[in-house]
């Protein structure tokens, strides 16, 4: 069999029919559901995805899930707020046709209050996401997961992923602050403490590196936008770790759909 798409999502109605609709091309595509209460299982069937449900305890381990319950020779991993840009589907082919690698990093174009975000923290950004079966996984941890492809992983050109991460402000405050307590979490896990002067000075470092280093102030208003959220996240990071830090630890609770 050809090439397999793995999604994982949970509640991700709004999102997730363009998704599908983009990926058409694919031979097989499998969501893994976490506990959906809206309509999302029954639109992935009747796009002709198979779906499985697995309940959720951190986004690596959930889409290695969905990559092992594949079939195809190949596998893309895409998230439910992503969809297939154009080249995709023939820049694809390519790369299975032609075995000159077993893994790739694709281009992500991130759209931002209505802009393609070019700089800043969000711009630019070619995450690993084909692959040929058994030759990458996912890592441990719990969110911010990331494929590790066992030989070097070129980018897949003239094509790239469109990614829509937030649908309104509401959205993106709640996902900051559930993978803030996710990755405070995971660090107290593998042993990480954080002190005063990380919740003090690695936001301020973050907005500096983002509108400056990183040219977010090119994009204007969406890029320094995102910019001095990013910092936000740094801080609601590190005070979640050093909150668990002072209390001595505690785990979080699950997860949503995407990383």
């Amino acid at each position: 069999m050809g090439l397999s798409v793995a999604i994982i999502a949970l509640d991700e109605e709004n999102d997730l029919p363009g998704c599908l609709a983009s990926v058409g091309f694919a031979d097989e595509v499998v969501l893994v559901d976490s506990g959906s209460a809206d309509a999302t299982p029954g639109i992935a069937r009747e796009a002709g995805a198979r779906v499985l449900r697995h309940q959720f305890t951190g986004f690596s381990e959930q889409k290695q899930y969905a990559c092992d319950s594949t079939t195809g020779d190949w596998i893309l991993v895409l998230d439910a707020d992503e969809r297939a840009g154009s080249g995709l589907r023939e820049a694809v082919s390519r790369a299975m046709a032609s075995g000159s690698a077993d893994a790739y990093r694709i281009a992500r174009r991130t759209v931002y209050m209505g802009r393609v975000l070019r700089f800043g923290p969000w711009g630019g950004d070619r995450p690993l996401r084909l692959f040929r079966r058994g030759c990458a996984r996912f890592g441990s941890e719990s969110v911010h997961e990331s494929l590790r492809a066992d030989s070097p992983a070129p980018v897949l050109r003239g094509c790239h992923l469109e990614h829509r991460p937030y649908r309104d402000f509401r959205e993106h405050m709640e996902k900051m602050a559930r993978y803030a307590s996710l990755w405070a979490a995971q660090e107290v896990a593998a042993g990480r403490r954080a002190s005063g002067l990380d919740v003090l000075l690695r936001p301020q470092w973050r907005l500096f590196r983002g509108v400056f280093l990183q040219l977010g102030l090119l994009d204007g208003v969406p890029g320094l936008a995102a910019s001095f959220s990013s910092a936000v996240y740094a801080y609601w990071k590190y005070m979640a770790l050093f909150e668990l830090t002072r209390m001595g630890g505690r785990s979080a609770g699950p997860g949503g759909s995407r990383g």
